[in-house]
C-alpha cells in the first residue's frame, strides 16, 4: 500500500514552531482536481470534497480491492468493486471532515489564520528539514523536489494542505479535552486539565464495561519479513496452541513470534476501548479485539499506521482488580482517550446519513484514474 497517510505521523510529532524561515507559493489544483464529487452536511455547515482527495485514496487503496487486476474496473462485476472501494474512501474522507466538524461545534474553526500560519510552517519544515520531536527530518533539495515527492504518494499540494489542516485541528480538540494532559498527570492525581471531566468511578466503569478489552498482542512488520503476511499466519498458528495453555504461554509465544511494543505491554496486557484508537488506522483491529473472547485469538488483521504495513495477532485476556490498580494512571489516559474518540464517532456517524455524490462522481470511470 501507497503511504498516503506517512506524513500525518510527520506532522503529529510538531507540538510548536515558531517562525516561518519562507512562505513556498500555494500550488493551484487543474480544473479537474477541483471538481466536487461528494458533498457532506453537519448541522448547518456544508462540506464539499474534491476529485484530488478521491483520487488520492482511490489510487493508495486500489490494489488492495483489485488485487492487481486492473480489469475489474471495467469488467462485468465492475459495481461491486466499485461500491467496495467507495466504502473505503468514504470513511476515510468522513474521518476527516467529522474532525471539521466536531471542531466548529466546539468554537475551533479549523480555518483560521492561526491554523494557516501553521500549514505553512509544516510546508517549511517539510521542504527545508529539521529536527522536531526529537527526529531529524532531511527535507528535499527544494520545492521542486517536495512537490514530486506528494505527486509519488498520490497527493497534490491541495490535499496535503487538507491533511495537514486534519492534523493540526484534531491536536486543537485535545487541547480543548485534555489540555496537556498526560499518564503521569494522572499518577500524580491531576483528573482533568480542560473540558473533560471525570472521576474514578468513570474509569472503573469503563474498565469493566463491554466497550473495553484487556488484549495481548504482536505483529510482524514488511521491514521484518519478505513475505511477512505469510510469517504472520505461522505466527497465528503458534499462538493458537500456545491459548490452550493460557496466557503465560501466550505472551510467551508472542516474545518468540513477533515484535511487541514494549516488554511492559506483554506483562500487563493492553486495553483498549471502542473509540481510543483512531479509526484512521487502527479500526481494523479495534474490531478484531472487540469481536473475541476471553482466551481467542483474532486472525490475522493488515494495518498500515502511516510508516509500515503491518500483521497483527491479538489474544484476548481477563481483566482484574488487580490490573487495574496496577495500571490506573494507564487505563485513565485510554478512558479520557476513548471518551474524546467516541465525541468523533458520533459526528462521523451523524454526517454518514447526509453524504451527497455529484454527477461528476457518479459517472467517473475508474480505470481513468491517475496522477
Amino acid at each position: 500500500m501507497k503511504k498516503l497517510v506517512a506524513l500525518l505521523l510527520l506532522i503529529g510529532c510538531i507540538l510548536a514552531l515558531v517562525g516561518c524561515k519562507e512562505i513556498y507559493e500555494p500550488q493551484e489544483s487543474t480544473e479537474e482536481e477541483a471538481r466536487v464529487v461528494m458533498t457532506l452536511k453537519h448541522g448547518n455547515n456544508t462540506y464539499s470534497v474534491k476529485y484530488e482527495l478521491y483520487r488520492a485514496f482511490f489510487l493508495t487503496y486500489k490494489s488492495t480491492v483489485d488485487g492487481g487486476d486492473e480489469s475489474v474496473w471495467t469488467g462485468d462485476s465492475k459495481d461491486e468493486y466499485i461500491e467496495k472501494i467507495d466504502g473505503i474512501i468514504i470513511d476515510k474522507i468522513l474521518d476527516i471532515y467529522s474532525t471539521f466538524a466536531l471542531a466548529q461545534s466546539l468554537g475551533i474553526d479549523p480555518y483560521s489564520t492561526e491554523v494557516g500560519k501553521l500549514i505553512n510552517d509544516y510546508i517549511n519544515i517539510s521542504v527545508d528539514g529539521g529536527v522536531i520531536g526529537g527526529k531529524t527530518y532531511l527535507g528535499y533539495p527544494g520545492y521542486t523536489e517536495y512537490l514530486e515527492s506528494l505527486w509519488k504518494m498520490n497527493l497534490n499540494y491541495s490535499v496535503q494542505t487538507l491533511l495537514f489542516r486534519y492534523a493540526i485541528v484534531t491536536d486543537m480538540i485535545d487541547e480543548y479535552f485534555i489540555g496537556n494532559l498526560t499518564e503521569d498527570d494522572i499518577d500524580a492525581g491531576v483528573l482533568s486539565l480542560g473540558a473533560l471531566k471525570y472521576t474514578e468511578d468513570d474509569v472503573r466503569n469503563f474498565y469493566f464495561g463491554d466497550g473495553c478489552v484487556r488484549v495481548l498482542r504482536t505483529y510482524i512488520s514488511e521491514e521484518m519479513d519478505t513475505d511477512p503476511e505469510a510469517r504472520a499466519e505461522r505466527a497465528r498458528e503458534a499462538i493458537l496452541d500456545a491459548a490452550e495453555r493460557g496466557e503465560s504461554a501466550v505472551r510467551d509465544e508472542m516474545i518468540n513470534q513477533g515484535s511487541t511494543t514494549t516488554v511492559p505491554e506483554l506483562e500487563n496486557g493492553f486495553v483498549i476501548g471502542k473509540h481510543n484508537l483512531s479509526s484512521f488506522y487502527y479500526s481494523d483491529l479495534t474490531d478484531a479485539a472487540m469481536s473475541l473472547d476471553v482466551g481467542e485469538v483474532s486472525e490475522v488483521v493488515s494495518i498500515h499506521d502511516g510508516e509500515l504495513l503491518k500483521y497483527y495477532i491479538v489474544y484476548r485476556a481477563e481483566k482484574s482488580e488487580e490490573h487495574l490498580e496496577d495500571n490506573y494512571a494507564q487505563i485513565a489516559y485510554i478512558y479520557v482517550r476513548n471518551t474524546i474518540g467516541s465525541r468523533y464517532d458520533e459526528v462521523k456517524e451523524a454526517m454518514k446519513g447526509g453524504v451527497e455524490y455529484t454527477d461528476y462522481l457518479k459517472s467517473l470511470d475508474r480505470s481513468e484514474i491517475s496522477m
